[in-house]
């Protein structure tokens, strides 16, 4: 069986007809259908189903979702049954019936999508046998919608059902509903799916782990994945708000690479390195706390992310091999290298939000004389991004020591880096000078900062790995105790781009441009 075109349906989260018909109007044109979810409306909203169908630019999906699958009716099987029926005879392109009402309401005019929401149990034989069952139903498709525990166990879940489709010779869309489903969304095209569900407006989004429209049309071009898509994702503990998708999907559409990118947020790295396998992916990029088990996953590590100990980077060759390798202490030194020779273009980055600077980065080449070069650093954190930070600034010549809030963890970190790094508590470090301080741990949540630039005497230089928001309270207190900031998007800009060269097998030149301008557009 062939798989048939992906449409992408607009669901609308509205609960009267003047909001289905605002979203309607609203939707791109890249939307096919419109999903109206008659068991939100209020029952103040009694609609007229005919007037609504009428008054549609294109066909619609009507929805009347009971409370046992998910949905908001509470009507008993008799009313849903018959508004259902009208609904078909309104003129509805589709209608959604679970199990229950496709029993009791007759074929139509309209196109029925058999469906089924609640609990995966991880069987795949119980996956297979519920799409038989619906398939039976006089189904035009099925769909299968379940929570899961994991992003492997989404990712079973869905092949298990897509593939139960095609044994059985209907097209099926499977669903694995909260953040570990969130991911698949859009792959929906490899796996051969008809239908692929995404709210219209964010704020009306009417499924856990659903995707926007803008979301699936302008990030992912989503309907232009089929079988044969490459695909990427960034791994992490909670990656949602990560840039790489951005970045890494203007790449691939510049260069018209038929590759995609996604966020995958994962509790640990089994699930990730279960999908880097299975799918496979194509290339991972990783970050906290992941980037020692990306080393240790993979089945070639470079020397760069050796002498480090931990990866950020995995991409898989033809032979299903993985190599890891380690993009962040380049991109640390070209974000420091340019703000020692233009210290106005780094500030530029923080204060007026201008990203020229981006364009300017080169994690390979140094080609412009630095005004003022940094020789000693102190660095706060003892983590991936620590590690990479602390091997290229002692590879450049640095004198680094570094410091933490655990002694312990600041005693293990040197003895295993070595190279002459010092580790130094807080309270020592504050009364010795450095050109350099950088924050290498996240944002703590209460605003505490972990390094007082205010501390230290002397000008010079203050970095931070955080890159959200580009102006982070260790930066600012810097700027004002008189240091030049290097601020994380510069480290995150060439890394990527680094990444970016790895997974495509381009020139970091040719991609940089396209880098720099997809971040300038800003959040």
């Amino acid at each position: 069986m062939s798989a048939p075109p992906l449409l992408l349906v607009g669901s609308s989260g509205a609960r009267d007809p003047d909001g289905v018909l605002a979203d309607d109007r609203d939707a791109p044109a890249g939307v096919d259908l419109i999903e109206v979810r008659l068991d939100r409306f209020d029952a103040a909203h009694e609609a007229d189903l005919a007037a609504l169908a009428d008054a549609l630019s294109r066909p619609a999906v009507l929805t009347l979702r009971s409370r046992a699958e998910g949905g908001e009716c509470d009507g008993d099987r008799a009313t849903r049954a018959e508004r259902l029926a009208a609904a078909d005879a309104a003129g509805f392109a589709w209608i959604d019936l679970e199990a229950d009402m496709a029993r009791a309401v007759p074929r139509g005019a309209a196109r029925r999508i058999v469906s089924w929401h609640g609990e995966d149990d991880g069987d795949p034989a119980s996956v297979a046998r519920r799409v038989d069952a619906l398939a039976a139903l006089d189904a035009d498709a099925v769909k299968v919608a379940a929570a899961v525990e994991d992003p492997a166990a989404a990712l079973r879940f869905v092949e298990s059902a897509t593939a139960a489709g095609r044994r059985r010779g209907v097209a099926v869309t499977a669903i694995a509903l909260g953040p570990a489903g969130r991911w698949l969304r859009p792959l929906a095209g490899r796996f051969g799916m008809p239908l692929l569900y995404a709210a219209v407006r964010g704020s009306r989004k009417t499924a856990a782990g659903q995707m926007t429209v803008a979301e699936c049309l302008d990030l992912h071009r989503a309907k232009e994945v089929g079988e044969g898509t490459a695909v990427h994702a960034v791994v992490g503990a909670d990656v949602t708000r990560s840039l790489s998708p951005r970045v890494h999907e203007a790449v691939f559409r510049a260069l018209d690479r038929d590759a995609r990118y996604v966020d995958l947020s994962t509790p640990a790295f089994d699930a990730a390195a279960e999908i880097a396998r299975r799918l496979p992916l194509a290339g991972l990029s990783v970050t906290a706390p992941f980037k020692p088990d990306a080393l240790e996953f993979a089945d070639h590590v470079d020397p760069e992310a050796e002498a480090i100990g931990v990866a950020n980077t995995l991409v898989r060759a033809a032979d299903g091999a993985f190599t890891a390798s380690n993009t962040d202490g380049d991109g640390f030194l070209a974000g420091l290298e340019l703000a020692e020779r233009d210290p106005a273009a780094a500030l530029d980055v923080c204060v007026g939000r201008s990203f020229d600077a981006l364009a300017a980065l080169d994690g390979t080449r140094r080609r412009l004389p630095a005004r003022r070069r940094v020789e000693t650093a102190l660095v706060f954190g003892t983590g991936g991004a620590a590690r990479a930070v602390v091997h290229a600034l002692t590879r450049r010549g640095v004198r680094v020591s570094v410091t933490g809030r655990s002694e312990s963890s600041v005693l293990a970190f040197v003895l295993t880096l070595g190279g002459g790094i010092e580790g130094i508590s807080p309270g020592r470090a504050a009364s010795q000078r450095f050109d350099l301080l950088v924050k290498a741990v996240p944002d703590d949540p209460g605003g505490e900062l972990p390094l007082d630039p205010f501390d230290f005497a002397g000008e010079g230089f203050a970095a931070d790995v955080v890159y959200d928001p580009l102006d982070t309270n260790f930066l600012l207190a810097s700027r004002r105790a008189g240091r030049t900031p290097v601020p994380g998007l510069l480290m995150f800009s060439e890394q990527a781009v680094l990444q970016a060269a790895r997974f495509t097998g381009e020139d970091p030149a040719s991609v940089r441009e396209i880098v720099a301008a997809e971040l300038a557009k800003g959040r």
